[in-house]
């Protein structure tokens, strides 16, 4: 069994509406992973746009940078690499959005994606996104008994795994529907989401430096273009998959100041990290390192309460887990621990009763000569217990034939044709028993 996770933070250093705890949020997950969940550092990837605590004109390695190509390659490689057993973690921090694809229907809804790096530079001529139906084919794509683990530190991320995946059993909020016929349709697109502004600009927010981590929509000519293999036409075993979001539906996903409080007599820490992620290492180490999908959710959102009774009291965002479905158990399965030894199947040891039970029946065949009318050759089969005597069966004439197409001299039960031996002196239609003690009529 093995572990591997990929970590992505964004700060969009060369643009103007920045952000400034992604990177902090990528490498604090990864060192959480290292140091308290079992990971090996060689298999944990961090791609970063910026080294924390250094100057934003320091260059990042162009393999190590969150590119579009980046994310989707590293992403790509995991799952590659991935066997039966095996834990996957995937996180995300930066920018979440809602596009518009101008090649699609009018009103048709919008698709939730992500933002890269690079996502200035575009393709075609429009901006270069990652919509979350991409990412949910390459993630939900791994082998039979593989645990996905992901976590969404952005807006506009509640359709990744399953949007039927939630804990009442509900559809998560904000879904596109349509009418057809006078029935009700939903589609994995949503409806425009409003964000309330005070959440960030108001005074207490602005002392903590808080930032939303949304973008407006963007209007693209078809945001997938070369995109991944869409999940209608992808045959995947069912999959274990769970995904914490940062907000929900019209929520505002947030990053600000956070103090840490110093060690042996040390100055306390103050970094910029996103909400979500800071919760969800708090909450890990609340639980030591332990426990379920659904514990680890209750203490994020204890943690989101405090922050918000402390430091932003008009934060809206509450932290959303959806899960895959049927195989997905968040009350019983523990957080990124395998489902258990996976080893080979049973060998057969012959045939068990419900392979029995779904077996067709077998009739055997007639005895010799017993289509003929041959008494004689019946009475010489020896009895059976599983077959009644030949007294007791009844006679030809008051069978009843089904599925019989009846033709001129002839006549056809379940495929096979008959063609009725005739008398001498008599003509098939007249209503006369054959040799064969069948009476014969014209159909």
């Amino acid at each position: 069994m093995v572990k591997r996770a990929l970590c992505i933070g964004c700060n969009y250093p060369s643009k103007a509406f920045g952000l400034a705890g992604a990177v902090n949020d990528a490498f604090l997950i990864a060192e959480t992973l290292q140091v308290h969940m079992g990971f090996c550092h060689e298999n944990v990837c961090v791609l970063h746009d910026v080294y924390p605590g250094q100057k934003k004109s320091l260059k990042v390695e162009p393999a190590k940078c969150p590119t579009r190509v980046n994310i989707l390659q590293q992403l790509q490689q995991m799952v590659r690499q991935t066997r039966p057993g095996d834990v996957l973690f995937f996180s995300f921090s930066g920018y979440g959005l809602q596009v518009d694809d101008m090649d699609g229907y009018q009103d048709e809804g919008y698709e939730e994606a992500i933002l890269p790096t690079d996502f200035v530079d575009g393709r075609d001529g429009d901006y270069s996104v990652i919509c979350t139906n991409d990412l949910h084919d390459v993630l939900l794509g791994v082998p039979h008994n593989v645990v996905v683990t992901a976590v969404m530190d952005c807006d506009h991320a509640t359709t990744l795994i399953d949007i039927g995946g939630t804990l009442d059993g509900s559809l998560v909020s904000g879904l596109k529907y349509s009418s057809f016929c006078g029935f009700q349709a939903h589609s994995t697109k949503m409806i425009l989401a409003n964000h309330e502004r005070d959440v960030w600009q108001e005074e207490k927010a602005r002392s903590v430096h808080a930032r939303p981590r949304f973008q407006p929509v963007m209007e693209i000519d078809n945001p997938r273009k070369g995109r991944l293999p869409t999940r209608p036409a992808m045959s995947r075993s069912s999959s274990i998959a769970f995904c914490y979001s940062a907000a929900g539906h019209g929520q505002t996903a947030m990053e600000m100041k956070m103090t840490l409080p110093g060690v042996d007599g040390q100055e306390p820490t103050v970094k910029q990290h996103g909400v979500l992620s800071w919760c969800f290492a708090r909450a890990l180490e609340e639980l030591n390192f332990s426990g379920t999908y659904f514990d680890l959710q209750e203490e994020i959102q204890q943690q989101m309460q405090t922050i918000k009774s402390t430091a932003l009291p008009r934060m809206d965002q509450e932290v959303l887990m959806t899960f895959s479905l049927p195989l997905s158990k968040p009350r019983t399965m523990k957080v990124l621990q395998p489902v258990g030894p996976v080893g080979p199947p049973a060998p057969d040891r012959g045939l068990s009763t419900q392979s029995m039970r779904l077996a067709p029946p077998v009739v055997p065949p007639p005895p010799p000569g017993f289509l003929a009318g041959n008494g004689n050759a019946a009475a010489s089969r020896p009895v059976s217990e599983d077959i009644p005597p030949v007294q007791s069966r009844p006679a030809w004439s008051e069978l009843v034939h089904h599925n019989v197409e009846g033709r001129e001299g002839s006549f056809k039960v379940q495929g096979a044709s008959y063609a009725p031996p005739q008398l001498k002196d008599d003509k098939p239609g007249n209503g006369k028993p054959t040799e064969s003690g069948l009476l014969w009529w014209h159909m």
